[in-house]
């Protein structure tokens, strides 16, 4: 299949005012075209955060991100650039509104596009 985003051995720690908090330890994943996944854990076990991460919305602490096998770039023009054109997201409780049906709060989504 072809690989669109790898994580290889990807940590991230937040820093707080009064201790680091370490959200994710040396995670590997690997997502293909056509596949269908589901992150599950705990609260608190860092499923958000390796989607922020996987997503261009956060820069991991340690390890590598690819995007259709190449480095994830630095800059965050250049993320930013690329979460535009490659990424679709559909955000949790804090962004849904009663009025609006989700495929409606989806842009650069093609399922969501592909009926008008």
């Amino acid at each position: 299949m072809n690989e669109l985003i790898r994580l290889d051995g990807v940590s991230h720690t937040f820093r707080t005012k009064t201790e680091p908090v370490l959200a994710l330890r040396d995670v590997s994943l690997e997502l293909c075209a056509g596949e269908m996944v589901a992150l599950m854990g705990p609260s608190g076990s860092g499923k958000s955060t390796a989607l922020m991460i996987a997503g261009l919305m956060l820069t991991p602490t340690s390890g590598k991100l690819f995007v259709e096998g190449q480095p994830a770039p630095d800059s965050e023009r250049e993320r930013a650039q690329l979460r535009n054109s490659f990424f679709g997201f559909v955000h949790q409780e804090f962004a849904r509104s009663p009025k609006t049906p989700t495929a409606g709060r989806c842009r650069n989504c093609p399922s969501a596009n592909a009926n008008g």
